[in-house]
């Protein structure tokens, strides 16, 4: 196997009967190319992953929010608040130009979702992507709010592979396709060797689909640690003429990962508020999903730290696609429901419904001071009380805003002075709050 192959000669001679190409792809094709493979082969040799065991608790499914709509990617946690991923899942010309924002969510897999999902804003894209979008500039990086979640997942090394390497190891890769059931991690039955390689790219005949864009291509070395060493990329032509191809980790594309894993954690966004909850000891009650389908799998989860989750209690939805669980914790905790199916960052958001208000409080205070977390969020109990009330609390509590669901599971944001900005939760919470209610609260 010769190096230096995959540009333009090879790729002509894989694609067959597709139409000639001339060097490299145009990125825009490859992007509509990967958006339509869901018509193309599901992985036969393809199993579920079991997490979080190494090194799939470390891949995240990414639900990304575009200008003209959604799209769901792969990617690989690089660093404590470092994910890695492929530069058209962050900035897309067919999908309206940048992300708006991504729902990060570290080897989900069904119902299993052992970590948190955190929402990011924070993108970055190799120096070209936008201005030239070359193939070979396809990755890019999305920064996390937390070092929390990458700490619990830990991270995969980065590897400059030698082309001995690439022409006499095998390696694998895992990712979400959305050809397979959505949200469900899908890893190679074992691992294989590449068809083809050069300086920048690696071939290889393993049944990818969309949605898998931005996975790690890795090894696991003698050490026991799992290297990456490409970077899913997408294919090219289709069905007997299909190509599939990922970008090869070189000294370029390290230096960009390396200066992104120094760069400092991105500012929190409010929009990673819904995956957390906390109720009051000795209260009742009652967490549920948003409308989703109806008689599909969900779990309530909890957790002590926000990051790890682990399953209580499980059930089917109702004949509204609703899951609702009453509980009766006897300590502070954080809850949210997952479905099957549906995927945590829609899903984890669920609602804290008080359905007894048995503790003893003040109303306009907090339950408690309020604890703030590195990324300035904390979870609290509002006593009950007007929103001239809540404004004070939220002065004495040292916080700008506060986010509270309605019964419907949406979120409201409150912040004092803020005119427009709070016309939502005037509108729904018109006489404030006669009973306790969850909130979280934002400071700066």
């Amino acid at each position: 196997m010769a190096a230096g192959m995959l540009r333009g000669q090879q790729l002509r001679q894989w694609a067959g009967n597709a139409p000639a190409i001339a060097g490299r792809l145009a990125a825009v094709g490859l992007v509509s190319l990967a958006l339509l493979l869901s018509s193309g082969p599901q992985r036969a040799n393809a199993e579920a992953a079991v997490t979080p065991a190494d090194p799939y608790g470390m891949i995240v499914m990414l639900q990304i929010r575009m200008p003209r709509g959604e799209m769901t990617c792969t990617g690989f946690m690089v660093g404590s608040h470092t994910v890695a991923t492929a530069a058209h899942c962050l900035f897309n010309n067919d999908m309206g130009g940048w992300a708006t924002g991504a729902f990060v969510t570290p080897g989900i897999d069904g119902l299993v979702a052992p970590y948190a999902t955190v929402w990011s804003t924070s993108f970055t894209v190799s120096p070209n992507w936008v201005e030239t979008q070359e193939l070979d500039g396809d990755y890019g990086a999305i920064n996390l709010p937390t070092d929390g979640l990458g700490v619990a997942t830990g991270w995969f090394e980065l590897s400059s592979p030698t082309d001995y390497q690439l022409s006499t190891g095998t390696y694998e890769t895992a990712g979400y396709g959305t050809s397979i059931q959505y949200g469900t991690l899908w890893r190679m039955a074992k691992p294989q060797p590449l068809a083809d390689y050069d300086a920048d790219f690696m071939a290889y005949v393993w049944g990818t689909t969309s949605g898998e864009s931005g996975a790690p291509i890795f090894a696991s070395g003698p050490d026991g640690r799992y290297r990456a060493v490409g970077l899913l990329k997408g294919s090219y032509g289709r069905e007997n003429s299909r190509v599939e191809f990922g970008l090869r980790m070189n000294d370029e594309i390290l230096g960009f990962y390396r200066d992104q894993i120094v760069r400092p954690a991105a500012p929190s966004a409010a929009a990673s508020i819904p995956t957390m909850f906390t109720a009051e000891p000795g209260s009742s009650v009652r967490v549920t999903s948003p409308i989703t389908r109806i008689n599909a799998e969900s779990v309530l989860q909890s957790s002590t730290d926000q990051v790890r989750w682990s399953t209580i209690a499980t059930q089917r939805t109702d004949g509204r696609g609703v899951a609702s669980y009453v509980i009766n914790p006897t300590e502070t905790r954080y809850y949210r429901v997952v479905v099957r199916g549906v995927g945590p960052g829609r899903v984890g958001r669920g609602y804290v419904a008080m359905a007894t208000a048995s503790f003893a409080g003040v109303r306009g205070t907090f339950s408690a001071p309020p604890i703030y977390s590195e990324s300035r969020v904390a979870l609290t109990v509002f006593q009950g009380g007007s929103a001239e009330q809540l404004t004070e609390a939220l002065r004495i509590a040292g916080a700008n805003a506060a986010w509270v669901q309605d019964v419907d599971g949406v979120w409201h944001v409150f912040a004092p002075g803020a005119g427009v900005l709070n016309e939502g939760f005037l509108r729904t919470f018109p006489n404030g709050f006669d009973s306790p209610m969850s909130m979280t609260l934002i400071a700066a």
